[in-house]
């Protein structure tokens, strides 16, 4: 299928149809083949369990502290819309007191022009606090966030032994998935499944079974399928059990981030670290009358949605047989919300046109539902890649619904 591009110098028009749903038969695999899989994937999660310090050990740790320093690329989010991207510094920390199922996290988050964005987050159980703590005794408010469980949180993906245990508590979903060589080492593979159907894939080195590699598929909002990857190394011994002091993360083979690793573990932390500011912060208080509606008119014929999921913002604009909105944020069902809003308001006007502000996958990651509904996609020609790459991606299997071949784009100038 061809796509048609304007921009604003330029219009760019694509025009995606669902594809439908193709049912495939695929050969089962024999049941003695599928028994062996679990079988030897089994005892390859046993074997490494035991040799990163056995699994009364593992089960034993009571919190783990973790420090990150490092580099992230900041892919999406950098001064042009596509590599080489902007690299900023990684200053992390996190306490995971797994024994009282709570989470201290501490981000200093910069970005491009040398934007900092200090937070810490307060998790126990489902429920949380989020804070910047620089700006005590400016008012600001302490907001309610809500989290997993501290146990589950991704952290725990940077932690091996504890990736070892999550597979081993598992167990009925672990299976051998081959070998390979990378770097030199042999490596063995085994995979299983998350409690959300996510499905890891851990490579193992043969010969001391270190985990070496996670491997996972995710759904990125403006690549479609991605391969994402962690490679673990420099391993050292902390209270008898194995841990990386380096962490390399990957999407699709490119690199996003390069970190050290200082991991301690049961150091008792205190209550105090996991309470929030007694002084300094305000609760928030509820929103104005007109914050609260969901579809906000601000003038004739112009409408601002608000509360839709991920906390974004959008506009839309009525013009006399077509809507144009304004920002396409993430999460991907943004879109659906969107789209519904306007249905409501304004029946008789399809949405003809999206516009968004910039290239950053906050504002236009949430293009492909419109662009899977045949919609027009206005940008400006600087953007052109970006909106290609939404435009070709495939999203994950469970994603399907948004599922349509890559394709040429056709540009047409219009001033």
């Amino acid at each position: 299928m061809r796509v048609t591009v304007i921009t604003a110098i330029a219009v760019i028009a694509t025009a995606f149809a669902l594809l439908p749903n193709a049912a495939t038969s695929t050969a089962q695999p024999p049941a003695g083949d599928a028994l062996q899989a679990a079988t030897r994937g089994l005892a390859l999660i046993d074997s490494a369990i035991a040799a990163n310090g056995g699994l009364d050990r593992l089960r034993a740790v009571q919190d783990v502290t973790i420090r990150y320093r490092g580099r992230r690329w900041m892919a999406y989010q950098s001064e042009t819309a596509s590599p080489p991207w902007n690299v900023q510094p990684t200053l992390t920390d996190i306490v995971i007191d797994i024994q009282n199922n709570r989470l201290m996290r501490h981000n200093v988050t910069r970005y491009p022009a040398d934007f900092a964005f200090m937070s810490t987050q307060l998790i126990t159980g489902p429920n949380g606090l989020f804070f910047d703590p620089t700006r005590a005794g400016y008012g600001d408010v302490v907001s309610r966030v809500t989290g997993p469980p501290s146990s589950t949180v991704g952290a725990r993906r940077e932690l091996p032994a504890l990736e070892l245990l999550g597979a081993r508590d598992r167990s009925e979903s672990v299976r051998w998935v081959g070998e390979q060589t990378n770097a030199g080492k042999r490596l063995y593979g085994v995979s299983y499944a998350q409690p959300n159907g996510s499905l890891y894939t851990l490579w193992l080195d043969a010969a001391t079974k270190r985990l070496a590699r996670l491997e996972w598929l995710a759904d990125d909002p403006v690549e479609g399928d991605q391969l994402r990857s962690y490679d673990y190394s420099g391993y050292r011994v902390e209270r008898g059990i194995q841990v990386p002091t380096r962490l390399v993360e990957r999407r699709n083979d490119e690199l996003v981030r390069d970190d050290s690793l200082v991991i301690t573990m049961d150091e008792r932390p205190t209550d105090a670290l996991f309470t929030p500011p007694g002084t300094g912060y305000v609760e928030a208080a509820p929103l104005p009358a007109p914050e609260r509606e969901p579809i906000r008119k601000l003038a004739d014929n112009v409408w601002l949605l608000q509360q839709l999921p991920g906390g974004n913002r959008a506009m839309f604009v009525a013009f006399r047989d077509y809507v144009l909105v304004l920002e396409a944020p993430t999460p991907q069902f943004a879109a659906d919300s969107v789209l519904e809003a306007v249905k409501r308001t304004v029946p008789v006007k399809p949405v003809r046109y999206v516009a968004f502000s910039h290239h950053h996958d906050d504002h236009g990651g949430g293009l492909r539902p419109y662009i899977a509904q045949g919609v027009t996609i206005v940008t400006t020609p600087e953007t052109r890649r970006f909106v290609e790459k939404v435009a070709s991606a495939r999203p994950t299997p469970s994603r399907r619904s948004l599922l349509r071949h890559s394709s040429d784009c056709t540009w047409m100038s219009r001033r």
